[in-house]
């Protein structure tokens, strides 16, 4: 867990859920901290890496193909170029599918969805309490039409925050009856 949402008294903490469950979900009287884990290697990281493993296996022997001929020309690197930003992004979503934590920090006065990579912060958005307008069931993304369902809160100002889609449903209504809870408190 990481530092900046521990407590300083541990009997302030008030684990919440089921002891199955991977979620980290701790709330004291002025803070509550959800961290959901990494789906880890399932299937489709599985799937994803062999995609992106093929990919750029692809990308790159036309690139050394190119090399060898000779010195590729502008219009060949340009037309690589799309190519290139794909694999790295296919790259990306493997390192947070297998080590990507998301962090929901709630306070009196902001809310904050932060997402940590190898345990290191690397994208936060945050939101004043007072534009929270819902806390929902949202789908998060969809895999051939169906929907991948997660937790979302909207906000009057900003986009919406969307995280927990590797969670069970069960764990999603959890979530949200503690966001909830602590919301209106």
């Amino acid at each position: 867990m990481h530092s900046e949402i521990e407590s300083e008294d541990p009997a302030e903490l008030e684990p919440t859920g089921p002891d199955r469950s991977k979620v980290a979900c701790r709330i004291t009287p002025d803070e509550m901290s959800i961290v959901v884990p990494p789906i880890g290697w399932r299937p489709i990281t599985w799937f994803i890496l062999m995609h992106t493993t093929l990919w750029n296996g692809l990308v790159w022997f036309f690139l050394f193909d190119a090399l060898r001929h000779g010195a590729p020309d502008v219009f060949g690197m340009l037309f690589l170029m799309p190519f290139f930003l794909v694999g790295i992004v296919t790259a990306l979503l493997v390192l947070f599918l297998v080590t990507g934590e998301s962090v929901l920090l709630m306070d009196q006065q902001t809310v904050s969805l932060s997402l940590f990579l190898f345990g290191n912060k690397s994208f936060t958005r945050v939101r004043q309490i007072e534009q929270l307008e819902s806390v929902t069931r949202t789908t998060c993304y969809s895999i051939n039409s169906v929907p991948v369902y997660g937790i979302g809160l909207a906000f009057s100002e900003g986009g919406p925050f969307r995280f927990g889609s590797s969670l069970d449903d069960q764990e999603i209504h959890r979530l949200m009856t503690e966001i909830r809870r602590f919301w209106k408190s």
